[in-house]
């Protein structure tokens, strides 16, 4: 529609109107003046003709009764029926009178050029049908339906609406337009029909006017909830939608507070939408060419000014949205409105997102223009090469952002919050102040824009600005742009959030204006979330800072990271770095009760090592206070980490550094703890003095209270602790000489010493239960012996034992009785400790004990868990330590519980005995817990050295991950419900004499690999599934198995001089390797008369590459077959010879391999005899590599062997040598006799 289009229909109107209530009047006054006004009459009447002639239009008014009345009945119109039946018409129909409500029938093929209804009309309905049932209304070219200014009902249009082009090259165009009101309450316009277009190779064009009607109300908008369709037009229909005025011109003035239009039906029109101005509401979005209120094109255009609102459910779309500025994109419900990568958003202007639903925009966002967030949801901008050059502007709600980058960066590749150089958070306003930029981004990144919180005379006490969260663990995110406020009044009051489970960097200054950056301004900052957030800069801000949860790092070198107002610290929130952090005379530094304040940018980590957050642990100086008069109130812990070692007195040891410096008071109440993490790594220390804090900058009558300590003692010797006496005047720690339960009694020069006599303790008193013992180097060693003997005398008891290694010891029982240990810990630090008597763990309340030795350590006797206290639960031993220790073998006390062995560490740990006896109630016997071998060597010599057969299968009963298991002796693993696991970190099997044999006959599963050591045979018997490779390293591997794979589903490898073998199956994964100097066995033995011929198959039809360069050996024990190899016969059924079975489907190569075989007896054989020793029939034959191969020996009691190489494998036939020969033969072996003799 045009506004001269409009105006024409407004004037034919207008006119027919004048002339209709003129005449009455007019002939009102002739009998008053009947000579001077009777001449005019044909003047008049002739005027209003010709000027309606003038404007080719006829206009017929309606002046038919209420009810349902039919349009083609000629008393119904005031000058005969208008428009035309089946063709073009100028006609326009008129309304004006209030009859009641009145619903027109339309009559079939009714072509019409306009619709009016003007001041007085009542309420109508076109078409008495229902939406869509009786016949449509054909609007010829550029005709409008229009409800003019001053009419009072709601117009319903329920007929169909057809646009007509004036020809069939022509385009076809209709307006809606309603102008009855200004703003949001006003009679609408309700089109239930469809409308679609006529036959025309060009477009359609609907218009949708209105000035009734507002963004606010969904109900007072005018409703199409028919079906908009291109109809018959070929290049598609186009909606138009506009916001106009009433104004006494008719010209349209746009505006966002007037003119809406509900748009529900599910249109299919091909064209555009296109809201130039005022409101839109739509219920259904989707993918181009799909059917919904906006139809099935390609393109969303919004104007300026304009309002798109969204009040439907979850939904996906992938048209191109274009922005020409001031608009916006409303989500009204709780749904999530996606633009896939399929569509895109161009911006020329400003498009601003609004509503509690949320926007997931995987479309490329371009344009000059910029993105704003109003209202409560998430606008997730998700396509990190987003290149539009506008800003970020956050008043409420929330931008997440799948990347970030510098505006340089982004200039080039663009990022998730395109290439713009502004952020802009919150809103002057007292009730929505806080916008929230989220970055998701896998990576982390950085970006340069300026921060700008939009504060000012409106924002509440609390403040306007917004939040910045990272918003992946693990990662960071840095701002280094500055973040200053909008309002110039500094009083203003600001607000700044940093939170998520991320990390972030905030590198520049926090504070200041836009208009005077070394402002110092009314902005307070929170940390809030799990992850760790830096402030490098002195801040710049006076309303203070509070740390609830996560950890904020001050790391800056001058001023104070926090500005200069009050700081807390509570919750989970740790207040930490390397840097300063201080006020202005007359604030506070508090630090709650869950508060923490930790120095440096790490705690408990080793000096060199990152944390998660991604900092460098490194010895530490953390400053609280700047020199002003701050007070501080302190609860909560403080951490400090301890690298490195000091001499006691003269140098201070390497550990964090706490400085105070305030002219305030400080206060340090009952719940203050020093926390010292020791990450040194060292051991056996005696002396040392460290400094965790600097009082030096405090008046010492201004500090009350004291702290508690919680201080690691790991690096420490035995029986010393810490000294913290001088804390509270200087900072400083020392270590000292605690008094223990020390060992003194006398060396081997004299009779065996009693545990039980008090004078052999350092205390004079025999330990007891809650008591740690410590053996030093007590005794003196004469006559070449090498241990200070003890007896225990009964049972004895002590928490935690430890042994310097100073002194060897060797503990008896004496007059009887066994040990106890109440504690968690016996540690051997050297030197070569035994057991006579029994060691039992009491302590049943860890549920853990742990063994470390890093000596030499023998339990003669079984170690019992025997617990004395706590709950009944399963209890685990743990051996640690680079020591050898030697165990018997392992009891629990009774049934109701059990226990499970782990090793950890470099060392060895021997299992020598077992145990039949099944624990009972009351019972002592065997355990049926899990071993779990991590590092370190397990060495066994029975299967019963693991413990019994668990009452259920367990896969993972014996679990080695990284570790070793040797077997010492012959060993079978067998028990059908312990079931072994190889660990992601894999296994080590080792066979240590090459006589034994180290059998696994259970199931073997699990994540790792197997390697084999040692000169002796392991045999697997198992349908093995674990994925890692196996590896013989050394040794004899055999494969038993009956079902599936003996070495898993991973690759298989011989190591030079290594062996692989078997009877069973090998599936070998991608691979099976036996290298050249390596030997694959056919068969469990070779060479040993007697034996049963047997197979081993590998590849078992998978996918393997199998690349045999070693010696393969074979014994032929019996006659061979006499059938022809040319009539493709081979008797296998009377052979007897070990035969290898190779079916993959990847290739075979042989290529310089040899074929050693062993004959057991050539009594059976006769000339022509064929054994086949290796079938690959399943293979293709270009798939087979045998160049080169070749046979070792080939005489055998007057028979000489020759190899035979076919597609489907490879055979040996037995000759007798012509005489000739058999000289040549006879010379040769006499040959080898004498050299053999001669060496």
């Amino acid at each position: 529609m045009t506004t001269t289009a409009s105006e024409s229909f407004r004037q034919s109107a207008s006119l027919h109107n004048f002339c209709r209530k003129s005449y009455p009047l007019f002939l009102f006054m002739i009998p008053l003046q009947i000579n001077r006004f009777t001449r005019f009459i044909p003047i008049f009447l002739g005027a209003c003709l010709m000027m309606a002639t003038s404007m080719r239009s006829y206009a017929f008014e309606w002046i038919g009764p209420s009810g349902v009345q039919a349009w083609n009945v000629d008393e119904n119109w005031s000058f005969g029926v208008p428009g035309a039946i089946g063709g073009t018409t100028g006609d326009v129909a008129i309304f004006f009178e209030d009859n009641g409500p009145t619903s027109v029938t339309i009559d079939e093929d009714r072509w019409i050029g306009g619709i009016g209804f003007f001041t007085g009309a009542g309420a109508y309905t076109l078409g008495s049908e229902g939406a869509n049932g009786g016949f449509a209304l054909h609007m010829v070219d550029q005709s409008q339906i229009i409800m003019d200014a001053g009419v009072t009902q709601n117009l319903t249009i329920d007929a169909p609406l057809i646009i007509e082009p004036t020809s069939a090259t022509d385009a076809g165009a209709l307006s809606l337009i309603n102008i009855a009101a200004n703003g949001a309450v006003g009679p609408r316009m309700i089109v239930n029909g469809n409308i679609s277009s006529g036959v025309t190779s060009q477009g359609a064009t609907l218009a949708l006017d209105s000035s009734v009607g507002t963004r606010n109300a969904v109900g007072g908008a005018n409703l199409v909830s028919g079906v908009i369709s291109d109809g018959g037009a070929a290049q598609g229909l186009t909606v138009t939608l506009r916001s106009i005025s009433t104004n006494a011109s008719g010209g349209a003035t746009p505006s966002a507070e007037r003119g809406a239009w509900n748009l529900t039906g599910l249109s299919t029109y091909t064209g555009d939408t296109v809201l130039e101005s005022g409101a839109l509401f739509f219920n259904t979005i989707g993918l181009a060419g799909q059917a919904s209120a906006i139809g099935a094109g390609d393109t969303f255009r919004l104007g300026g000014g304009s309002i798109a609102l969204y009040t439907g459910a979850s939904a996906t779309t992938d048209r191109a949205i274009i922005s020409n500025g001031g608009t916006w994109f409303n989500n009204t419900g709780n749904s999530t409105v996606t633009i896939t990568d399929a569509g895109s958003v161009t911006l020329t202007g400003s498009l601003t997102f609004r509503g509690s639903g949320s926007f997931s925009i995987d479309a490329l966002i371009t344009g000059s223009g910029s993105l704003s967030r109003t209202d409560g949801g998430t606008v997730f901008l998700n396509n990190v090469n987003n290149r539009f050059t506008g800003g970020i502007s956050i008043s409420t709600g929330t931008f997440e952002a799948a990347s970030i980058a510098t505006i340089a960066q982004a200039a080039i590749d663009g990022s998730a919050i395109g290439a713009g150089t502004t952020i802009a958070l919150g809103q002057n306003q007292a009730n929505v102040p806080v916008g929230r930029l989220r970055v998701s981004s896998a990576t982390g990144g950085t970006t340069d824009r300026a921060i700008t919180l939009n504060n000012g005379a409106n924002s509440p006490a609390t403040g306007s600005g917004g939040i910045l969260e990272s918003g992946v663990a693990g990662q960071t995110v840095t701002f280094s742009g500055t973040v200053k406020t909008a309002s110039a009044t500094v009083t203003h009051a600001s607000y700044l959030g940093l939170t998520g489970v991320g990390n972030g960097v905030m590198s520049n200054i926090i504070g200041g204006t836009n208009a005077d950056a070394a402002a110092n301004v009314n902005l307070r900052l929170e940390k809030s979330g799990a992850g760790t957030w830096e402030l490098q800069r002195a801040n710049q801000y006076y309303r203070g800072t509070l740390v609830s949860a996560g950890t904020l790092l001050a790391t800056n070198t001058t001023g104070s990271a926090t500005g200069s107002g009050e700081i807390t610290v509570n919750g989970t929130g740790i207040l930490g770095g390397t840097g300063i952090v201080g006020g202005a005379a007359g604030s506070t530094i508090t630090v709650g009760n869950t508060g923490t304040v930790m120095v440096g940018n790490t705690h408990n980590i080793a000096t060199g090592m990152m944390s998660a957050a991604g900092y460098t642990a490194a010895e530490s100086t953390f400053t609280l206070g700047s020199g002003a008069d701050v007070d501080m109130n302190l609860q909560g812990t403080f951490q400090f980490d301890l690298f490195g070692y000091g001499d006691a007195g003269t140098t201070f040891g390497d550990a964090d550094l706490l400085s105070f410096d305030t002219t305030g008071m400080i206060t340090i109440g009952s719940a203050a703890v020093i926390s010292m993490a020791d990450v040194s790594g060292g051991s056996n220390w005696t002396t040392g003095t460290w400094q965790l804090v600097d009082w030096s900058g405090v008046d010492p009558s201004m500090v009350t209270g004291s702290f508690t300590f919680d201080l690691d003692t790991d690096s420490l010797a035995f029986g010393y602790g810490w000294d913290v006496s001088q804390f509270m005047t200087n900072g400083t720690i020392s270590i000292i000489d605690i008094p223990t339960q020390t060992w003194i009694g006398s060396g081997v020069d004299q009779p065996t010493q009693s545990w039980a006599n008090a004078a052999n303790w350092e205390n004079n008193n025999v330990p007891g239960p809650t008591d740690d013992v410590f053996f030093d180097s007590a005794g003196t060693v004469l006559g070449g012996q090498t241990r200070v003997i003890t007896a225990i005398d009964e049972n004895k008891s002590f928490r935690n034992l430890y042994f310097s290694g100073a002194q060897n010891y060797l503990i008896n029982t004496g007059s009887g009785g066994v040990m106890y240990g109440y504690g968690t810990v016996l540690e051997v630090q050297g030197g070569n400790q035994s057991f006579g008597a029994q060691f039992r763990v009491a302590n049943g309340v860890d549920n853990e004990f742990n063994i470390i030795n890093n000596g030499t350590l023998n339990f003669s006797q079984p170690i019992m868990y025997h617990r004395l206290s706590g709950s009944v639960a399963n209890k685990t031993l743990i051996f640690s330590g680079s020591g050898d220790t030697t165990v018997n073998h392992f009891q629990r006390r009774m049934n109701n519980y059990d226990l499970s062995i782990v090793k950890n560490g470099t060392g060895t740990l021997t299992l020598t005995g077992s145990t039949a006896i099944a624990a009972e109630a009351n019972l002592a016997g065997a355990i049926t817990g899990t071993m779990t071998v991590n590092d370190g060597i397990l060495r066994i010599n029975q299967e019963g050295n693991l413990g019994a057969n668990p009452a259920a299968f367990n896969p993972g009963h014996l679990t080695i991950n990284g570790g070793t298991v040797s077997a010492y002796a012959d060993v079978t693993i067998d028990d059908e419900n312990r079931g072994v696991t190889f660990g992601e970190e894999g296994a080590t099997l080792r066979v240590e004499n090459a006589a034994q044999t180290f059998a696994v006959n259970t199931p073997v599963t699990g994540a790792g690999g197997l390697v084999k050591t040692g000169p002796g045979t392991l045999s697997l018997g198992g349908a093995n599934t674990y994925l890692g490779d196996t590896v013989v390293s050394s040794g004899v591997l055999l494969a038993v198995n009956e079902l599936g794979s003996a070495t898993g589903i991973g690759n298989v490898s011989v190591a030079s001089g290594a062996t692989l073998g078997g009877s069973g199956a090998i599936s070998g994964g991608n691979s099976i390797s036996v290298v050249s100097g390596s030997f694959l066995r056919v068969g469990t033995s070779h060479g040993s008369p007697g034996a049963a011929a047997e197979v081993l198959q590998l590849g078992l039809g998978g996918a393997a590459n199998v690349a045999i360069q070693g010696t393969m050996q074979f014994d032929i024990r019996g006659a061979g077959s006499l059938l022809p190899l040319d009539d493709n016969y081979y008797d296998s059924a009377n052979t007897s010879n070990d035969f290898l079975e190779i079916e993959t489907l990847g290739s075979l190569s042989l290529s310089g391999g040899v074929v050693e075989v062993s004959v057991e007896s050539t009594m059976d054989w006769v000339d022509g005899h064929i054994w086949k020793l290796i079938d690959w029939s399943n293979m293709m034959p270009s798939s087979v590599d045998t160049t080169g191969l070749t046979l070792a020996t080939t005489v055998f009691d007057g028979f000489m062997l020759e190899q035979i190489i076919r597609n489907d494998g490879y055979y040996v036939m037995a000759i007798v040598p012509e005489p000739g020969r058999a000289v040549l033969l006879m010379v040769g072996a006499m040959v080898l006799v004498l050299r053999r003799k001669r060496d």
